[in-house]
């Protein structure tokens, strides 16, 4: 057996069982916990993988990137649609077209998601960074609260070939439908699905994926349809 050095494994036995394996630049938990009443017990298990952040030097000009977050503690990011306009205008604020291309989005209850083209040298990261922070001091003052909204810094992928960019689009604009919101992906109204088929204009869509990959918007709706993720998100979460 392999030695785990320079990872640490740290066994802890309180009311559950918490076992963590964690190295350089990626942690992954087992959480085991055990619960119940009586004779009845209940096993819940839990896998958390690494954090996904892309290197400074990786922010470059035409590089395309998945973008996102989870609120802290799993609270909800947006109470109502004031919340989600709200994120989005201060997004739109935040930078001009040719400082980026937003290719697909989508605001759920606690996360967020963003394909995007970098086509400046400001990195994304920036543009976001910027407008999150402002958006966390509307929050906290709007629902009287303290403390930070966000789970942890950006999360960013780099998408490396155009495979993987036509697949993030779908799996974007499908996740409301993933997570039981609604039953198809034009019923959700915070996504940028329906600047894909033409029914919604927005500074928050770029065509140039539709145009040179889909021509038209009925060919990205049959893709959706049909899409399977079980690639793209294997790819989301590897390591390379």
């Amino acid at each position: 057996m392999k030695s785990l050095s320079p990872s640490r494994l740290e066994l802890r036995m309180r009311s559950r069982l918490d076992l963590r394996i964690a190295g350089k630049g990626s942690e992954a938990k087992l959480d085991l916990r055990i619960a119940g009443k009586g004779s009845e017990a209940k096993l819940d298990l839990r896998i958390t993988g690494r954090k996904m952040r892309c290197k400074k030097e990786e922010f470059v000009r035409d590089a395309v990137f998945h973008i996102y977050n989870h609120s802290v503690a799993e609270i909800d990011l947006f109470y109502d649609r004031h919340d989600y306009f709200y994120f989005l205008q201060k997004l739109t604020d935040n930078f001009s077209s040719d400082e980026i291309a937003v290719y697909a989005y989508c605001l759920m209850p606690n996360h967020f998601h963003f394909c995007i083209k970098q086509k400046s040298d400001r990195p994304i990261y920036d543009i976001f960074n910027r407008f999150l922070i402002s958006y966390t001091l509307h929050f906290n003052a709007k629902y009287k609260r303290k403390g930070k909204v966000f789970a942890n810094k950006l999360q960013h992928k780099k998408i490396n070939n155009d495979k993987y960019l036509l697949d993030i689009c779908p799996y974007i604009h499908r996740n409301p439908v993933k997570a039981g919101l609604v039953n198809l992906p034009c019923e959700w109204e915070f996504s940028n699905y329906h600047e894909w088929l033409g029914s919604r204009n927005s500074k928050l869509f770029d065509n140039e994926v539709l145009v040179n990959y889909f021509e038209d918007p009925m060919n990205y709706k049959k893709y959706v349809e049909n899409f399977d993720e079980i690639e793209i998100k294997e790819y989301l979460y590897s390591k390379t």
